[in-house]
């Protein structure tokens, strides 16, 4: 949304009028009394940002006019408010009720007299908050309304850009969790490598033929499963040249002093912007794949795997 609302708060109705002409578009018989009010010509331009504004002259009808606007989902940017406000709640109660409804506001006290010193009123608002002294003029107005617009827009983009981003997080986080159940099923071992070659990701599978533990196995380097395989040399190929090297024979040094023989394939993961994030090695046991092969039979025009 494109956020360019503005409360004005004061219990000089002049003033008020002031505001109203000045922030919105004057059509003539306005800007003629803006004139006369400024004592000065008004200078009409296409550039001038236009405004939708919204005037009170108490403090409790400021904090219902928030109120409201939260429940419209049309927020105020910026609110105007006077210090003193007789007989109602005085600017910094009503400031402190405006940003307990709504944080992202920013509040501008204009006063020519407060019972309140500087630091006490930043004290109790913390943040967004800005002095003006009577009598202020148009450019000071104009210029409070545009900045704190622009902020409240730009605020606001970057929390819909965190919020879309959070979305993604979320579902990449299921898909992510669905996708670990596939690979946890499989009959292959599945081993996921940083490019530093140390292990991210094990399934069942994988971990049953290393012999070990998974938490002695992941942020280790998968060199030590594969002492004769020049694993450098490996991750290498297949990072810097992108290479899917298929069917290697491969022995792994399980935990217990077992040897076994795999067929290992490789490929890399890449993230959104096309670096690679992972490689990922699917190990085959050759003895299980043989006898799988041999329950076939040579009858079905299939020969037994030669190592």
């Amino acid at each position: 949304m494109n956020n360019n609302r503005i409360l004005v708060v004061d219990d000089d109705h002049d003033l008020l009028t002031f505001y109203k002409v000045l922030l919105q578009p004057p059509q003539e018989k306005k800007r003629l009394l803006l004139e006369e009010f400024v004592n000065a010509p008004i200078q009409e331009t296409s550039a001038k940002p236009v405004f939708a504004v919204d005037t009170t002259d108490q403090g409790e009808d400021a904090v219902l006019l928030v109120h409201q606007s939260i429940i419209e989902e049309q927020p105020y940017a910026i609110a105007f408010v006077d210090m003193r406000m007789p007989p109602g709640i005085d600017g910094l109660e009503t400031a402190k009720r405006i940003r307990a409804l709504d944080d992202r506001i920013t509040i501008v006290i204009v006063t020519a007299f407060s019972d309140r010193t500087v630091d006490e009123i930043q004290q109790q608002l913390q943040h967004d908050l800005l002095f003006v002294r009577k009598p202020v003029t148009h450019d000071e107005i104009l210029q409070h309304a545009r900045n704190a617009c622009i902020a409240w827009n730009d605020k606001d983009k970057e929390r819909l850009e965190r919020l879309n981003l959070r979305k993604r997080v979320d579902s990449l986080d299921l898909n992510s969790a669905f996708l670990l159940d596939v690979i946890g099923s499989l009959s292959e071992g599945i081993v996921l490598c940083r490019p530093d070659r140390n292990i991210l990701f094990l399934n069942h599978t994988a971990v049953r033929l290393t012999g070990d533990r998974v938490d002695e196995l992941i942020n280790r380097p998968i060199d030590h499963l594969f002492p004769h395989v020049d694993m450098m040399h490996f991750f290498e190929t297949i990072v810097d040249y992108n290479e899917k090297p298929r069917h290697l024979h491969w022995v792994l040094e399980s935990a217990s002093g077992i040897s076994r023989e795999l067929l290992v394939s490789g490929s890399v993961i890449t993230n959104a912007h096309g670096s690679v994030h992972s490689v990922l090695l699917v190990l085959n046991d050759l003895d299980l794949l043989r006898k799988r092969l041999q329950s076939i039979g040579p009858g079905k025009g299939i020969s037994p795997l030669r190592q």
